[in-house]
């Protein structure tokens, strides 16, 4: 694995883009497991720098996790991929659009739910820098009793909606908060102390400070009730521990990983996107990935199948983190 190769180029686009610090996760069972950690925290203190200890938000990479819930409830006979929003969201039943949606076409973003609900931006007090906050229960359960759909249903169409909505389907079919489920099913196995769904005023001792693309100060994102969209804060010793379960295939959620990593469709697997064909034709077809950004965070995760690699990166500023990740799948061998 070159890690002084990664090392290089990540601090090429961390000055090309005026980004303020980045880790990487760099996972290989043949060479070991590095992270590398460069910058600030915080662009007002240059001597905060970034550890493998300091949180971030991962933004839609939560989703992964979302879907290995669903995974894991599947596992346990409580849904099965053809239940249906109808089947356990009762408000739902007066809605011919929304009752009719299945598991399975929420997990793979076939169900026609546009990204955001119709009712998103008549929030109280909508806040761009943090625009899920005050977005509540109550509001979610009114679109789900009278929204409609904005795609054809079997047609791919990327939705926050949808992936909050198997978020509150967990919740009722555990009668449990999400944050707690996620918490007993994954972190807490694999010991991932820092992993957690952030709410609004919580204090964290360790984290960077994240930035817009003109580099003002953002907030980490409460996601309220649509948190299993994107709600998850993480730090990259927990990321490579979850990685390492995933592609080392020993640890006590092997079995977990082991079925969530098989495909749904030509495109996805639970929670996990594929890269497109032409990618495929390029560079292999065993890798799964996801992407995550806020207002001030970005995140990749990626790993392969079939070699036991994967690598993940964290940026405390809002840029499109797809280019320069692929870059770096290039310089550890993690394509095929």
């Amino acid at each position: 694995m070159n890690e002084r190769k990664v090392s290089s180029y990540l601090n090429r686009h961390k000055k090309d883009c005026k980004i303020p610090g980045f880790s990487a996760v760099l996972v290989d069972e043949k060479t070991g497991s590095f992270i590398i950690n460069e910058g600030n925290k915080n662009i007002e203190d240059s001597f905060n720098y970034i550890s493998s200890d300091t949180n971030f938000g991962i933004g839609s990479a939560t989703k992964v996790f979302t879907a290995l819930l669903i995974c894991n409830a599947v596992l346990e006979n409580k849904i099965s991929l053809n239940s249906t929003v109808g089947d356990i969201i009762s408000e739902s039943n007066n809605n011919k659009y929304l009752s009719s949606i299945t598991i399975y076409e929420l997990l793979t973003h076939t169900s026609g739910l546009g990204r955001l609900p119709d009712n998103f931006l008549k929030q109280e007090n909508y806040n761009q820098s943090n625009p899920y906050m005050n977005y509540n229960e109550h509001m979610l359960l009114d679109f789900i009793s009278s929204g409609t759909l904005e795609n054809t249903p079997g047609k791919m169409l990327y939705s926050n909606l949808g992936y909050g909505i198997l978020g509150y389907i967990l919740e009722r079919v555990y009668v449990e908060a999400f944050e707690n489920l996620l918490l007993s099913i994954i972190p807490e196995p694999l010991n991932m102390n820092s992993t957690f769904i952030y709410k609004s005023g919580v204090n964290l001792s360790n984290y960077a400070v994240g930035y817009s693309t003109k580099n003002n100060e953002q907030p980490f994102w409460d996601m309220n009730v649509l948190k299993a969209a994107g709600g998850i804060v993480s730090c990259p010793n927990d990321i490579k521990k979850f990685l390492e379960a995933i592609v080392f295939k020993k640890s006590p959620l092997e079995s977990l990983f082991s079925v969530s990593s098989s495909f749904l469709n030509k495109k996805m697997a639970f929670g996990w996107h594929r890269r497109s064909l032409f990618q495929r034709l390029i560079w292999g077809k065993n890798t799964l990935w996801h992407n995550g950004m806020t207002s001030g965070y970005s995140f990749f995760i990626e790993f392969n199948t079939k070699k036991s690699i994967g690598y993940a990166i964290f940026f405390n500023k809002a840029i499109v983190p797809d280019y320069i990740s692929t870059s770096v799948g290039y310089a550890i061998g993690c394509f095929n």
